[in-house]
C-alpha cells in the first residue's frame, strides 16, 4: 500500500483510462484534489475533484462498516447518496468538458 502511494504521489502516475481512450474516469482529479487538500489549498483541492470531502468517509465507512452495527442504515444511505453523487458529478463534468 505504501508503495502505490508513493509512485501516487512522486507525480509518475497517470489515469489509465484517460492515457489509452482519452477521457477522464470518475475518480480523475481525486489524487491532486487530495494533494491540494494536503497542502491547505482548499480552493484548489475542490477544483480538481468537488466531492473529495465526501468521498473520505465514504472510504473510512466502506471499510470498517462491521465495526458501526448500529449506524449501518445510515452508512449504507451515506454510501449510496456519495455514489449517485459521484454519478451526477461525473456526468457534469463530461457534459461541461470540466475533468482536469
Amino acid at each position: 500500500m505504501l508503495i502505490i502511494l508513493v509512485i501516487i504521489f512522486s507525480g509518475e502516475y497517470t489515469c489509465p483510462i484517460k492515457k489509452y481512450f482519452g477521457i477522464g474516469c470518475p475518480s480523475c482529479g481525486l489524487t491532486r484534489a487530495l494533494k491540494s487538500l494536503i497542502h491547505f489549498r482548499f480552493r484548489e483541492s475542490f477544483f480538481y475533484h468537488p466531492l473529495l470531502i465526501l468521498i473520505i468517509p465514504a472510504i473510512f465507512f466502506g471499510v470498517n462498516t462491521d465495526k458501526f452495527p448500529r449506524q449501518k442504515k445510515f452508512i449504507n444511505g451515506y454510501l449510496i447518496m456519495t455514489s449517485i453523487l459521484f454519478v451526477i458529478v461525473y456526468l457534469i463534468r463530461l457534459h461541461t468538458n470540466s475533468i482536469p
